[in-house]
């Protein structure tokens, strides 16, 4: 793509927005909510990062990342074996207690296994119920910010589209004039709307800025989807590798 690679911290945002509108009350937290906002709503992959990540699972469960973003045509597998896990949709469900480990049938011919132990009432809990058939093979869902497995206790290796994140957990975004330009107006935005709320902004200043907004997120989601010169040149090897005519006039002969 056609973003450089250096990126910009939330600080560095803050200031550019209290320097473009005047704004004082701009906090931290607030900025770092809608920074996750703009970059998933310019929603170009040239904004986020591949990552790895190392989850581990006990009683079939692990937490995932909290910068995960997407994990379309990425991988999981264990860790140990290297055995990929394949996607599947089995049945999950959310309870307030866990269930005995003796098989339960909960249709004919099919055998479920439930994870055994008992917590408190009124405690939220994932269960997971394994198919006969599923428990000596490698499967895995995903359901909140939780990744099941077949596998009762293991390791996974995680690969995924994630947001960029600085060494605090803090968002990173891509450091480019429109696309910095696209986030400072979306925050902007977001405080201005809040002031027109409380009547502390008119309503027409909100709609002023809020249009300039669009505008800066059209030109920066253009430029971060925008093909650079290595990329145009791998793009056009697999074009030529899909069709490898040239001609037209030739096509037929």
């Amino acid at each position: 793509m056609s973003l450089n690679t250096k990126l910009t911290n939330v600080e560095e945002i803050i200031e550019r927005v209290r320097r473009e509108f005047g704004f004082e009350e701009v906090y931290k937290d607030d900025v770092r909510e809608w920074l996750w906002d703009i970059i998933g709503i310019l929603g170009s992959p040239s904004l986020l990062q591949e990552k790895e990540a190392y989850i581990e699972i006990e009683n079939h469960r692990g937490e995932l990342p909290i910068d995960v973003y997407d994990l379309t045509n990425h991988r999981v597998r264990d860790k140990d074996s290297k055995q990929v896990l394949k996607k599947t949709n089995n049945i999950f469900f959310k309870d307030d207690k866990r269930i005995s480990q003796d098989p339960i049938i909960i249709k004919e011919g099919e055998t479920v296994v439930m994870e055994d132990g008992v917590i408190e009432d009124g405690t939220a809990f994932y269960s997971i119920i394994i198919p006969e058939y599923e428990k000596k093979g490698f499967f895995y869902n995903i359901i909140d910010n939780y990744i099941f497995t077949s596998l009762e206790e293991c390791i996974v290796e995680l690969s995924y589209t994630g947001f960029p994140l600085d060494d605090r957990g803090f968002p990173l975004i891509a450091d480019d004039p429109k696309v910095i330009r696209a986030a400072v107006w979306y925050i902007g935005e977001r405080i201005a709307f809040k002031l027109m709320i409380q009547e502390r902004l008119t309503e027409r200043r909100y709609h002023m800025i809020a249009q300039d907004y669009v505008f800066f997120a059209g030109a920066a989601r253009s430029k971060a989807d925008t093909l650079d010169i290595p990329d145009m040149h791998n793009f056009k090897h697999r074009v030529l590798q899909l069709n490898k005519q040239t001609d037209g006039f030739l096509k037929g002969q």
